[in-house]
């Protein structure tokens, strides 16, 4: 499937199938987030792995997260607190999605997180903050479906605000 078809139909998946993801796709999926662009070129992150027992040790400091306990493995993104440090998230977050759905493999995103339990928890850094935590493993489902969207004529003014496309 092309970027433009999966932008329009991959969901987000919270519901996993009892199936191992390689350690193969979860080193491409972490390539993917290496790669993507930063600020300046900061490259001001890091990214924690999550997998097998340890999930349900990330699931009881999560706060919208408890999901995650389900997934085949999970990445924590940490970052230096700078102001545009949540786009660089953002930006590596998208990149690990779509080049995990390149695999099959699902995901969805969360940021609810007690970030002094996750520092203690996991031995992180206390000058890192938690960006966002991704689960990724394989959909229960097909991941594939019609979003529900407000149309772009709602969403997009063209020169002026307001105006429109």
């Amino acid at each position: 499937m092309d970027l433009t078809e999966t932008v329009k139909h991959r969901l987000e998946v919270r519901e996993f199938a009892d199936k191992p993801v390689s350690d193969d796709i979860e080193r491409a999926v972490l390539e993917a987030a290496r790669l993507a662009p930063s600020s300046r070129n900061r490259q001001d992150w890091h990214f924690l792995l999550i997998d097998g027992d340890t999930l349900d040790d990330l699931a009881t400091v999560s706060t919208s997260g408890k999901w995650v306990a389900d997934a085949a493995f999970a990445v924590v993104v940490l970052t230096d607190d700078y102001p545009s440090s949540g786009v660089d998230v953002g930006r590596a977050v998208s990149h690990m999605q779509f080049a995990a759905w390149d695999h099959g493999v699902g995901s969805c995103i969360y940021t609810g997180i007690e970030e002094v339990a996750l520092k203690r928890q996991f031995g992180i850094p206390l000058e890192l903050v938690s960006g966002a935590v991704v689960g990724f493993g394989y959909p229960k489902g097909s991941g594939m479906g019609t979003k529900r969207r407000r149309s772009i004529a709602e969403v997009v003014s063209k020169n002026r605000f307001g105006e429109s496309l």
